[in-house]
């Protein structure tokens, strides 16, 4: 798929905060910025592999959490 640039302003607090994450998680800056705007907007298609894995496995967790709790 086709990329385009976007350019935003970020306060210096809440971008070393967003950059302290995406050093932990080890994710470029598009990596970590794509998900949420693909969550914001519904298109959970586009969500990385790594971000629709993980939305499932917490899913699943609940999910087997409410049987156990019954």
């Amino acid at each position: 798929m086709k990329s385009r640039r976007l350019s935003i302003r970020v306060p210096d607090p809440l971008l070393s905060q967003l950059q302290s994450y995406l050093d932990h998680q080890g994710l470029t800056v598009t990596e970590g910025v794509l998900a949420p705007i693909a969550s914001y907007v519904g298109d959970n298609d586009k969500l990385p592999l790594v971000e629709r894995v993980s939305r499932i496995e917490k899913r699943l967790a609940a999910l087997e959490n409410n049987i156990f709790i019954r």
